[in-house]
């Protein structure tokens, strides 16, 4: 058999759903087997077997980098097409339980958040306000500084594993009026 064509995907954490057109020639005993790769932490392969062009392949790992190759299958259930293949994360995991505090401070706030499951790269934070900043770590703590008294500021956080972005948290707080 000839290999589908035009593979496409769509992510979530721990999720990745694929489709693809069938390829020229198509019979209708056709089927395909979807081997899904991973090389981190460890080398992973996992294979799928359908009747459709679309397959989703569930228990992955949040923000890690996966290859997808999709082989047409004959009747015999043995003959197969060339692959076509795709490279997708999954999407990371959001911060979790992020927290503002100004500590009784005038002119800084101090980011918290604790690690989510899956893979991090980075952690890329920003505050915004009358003052504006932007804080790319690997840490779980930011702390802004030289900022005015008494003012809101608007922070965000946001986990970035590769390529792939998580959703931002948000967490608005103030610095203290005077020094208590």
């Amino acid at each position: 058999p000839l290999p589908a064509k035009q593979p496409q995907s769509n992510a979530t954490t721990t999720t990745v759903s694929l489709t693809w057109s069938r390829p020229d020639e198509y019979q209708s005993s056709y089927t395909y087997r979807v081997q899904t790769n991973s090389t981190s932490p460890s080398p992973w392969i996992n294979d799928t077997l359908v009747n459709s062009q679309s397959a989703t392949i569930e228990n992955l790992t949040p923000g890690q980098t996966y290859t997808f190759l999709i082989y047409t299958r004959a009747a015999d259930n043995s003959t197969e097409s060339d692959s076509v293949s795709l490279t997708t994360c999954t999407v990371p995991g959001q911060a979790v339980g992020v927290t503002v505090n100004n500590y009784q401070s005038v002119n800084s706030l101090v980011v918290n958040w604790t690690a989510p499951i899956g893979n991090v790269t980075i952690y890329n934070v920003t505050i915004t306000g009358d003052v504006n900043g932007t804080s790319q770590n690997t840490s779980t703590q930011v702390t802004f500084t030289n900022l005015l008294p008494g003012r809101n500021y608007t922070v965000t956080v946001q986990t970035i594993s590769g390529s792939c972005n998580s959703p931002i948290t948000t967490v608005t707080e103030a610095t203290c009026e005077y020094y208590l």
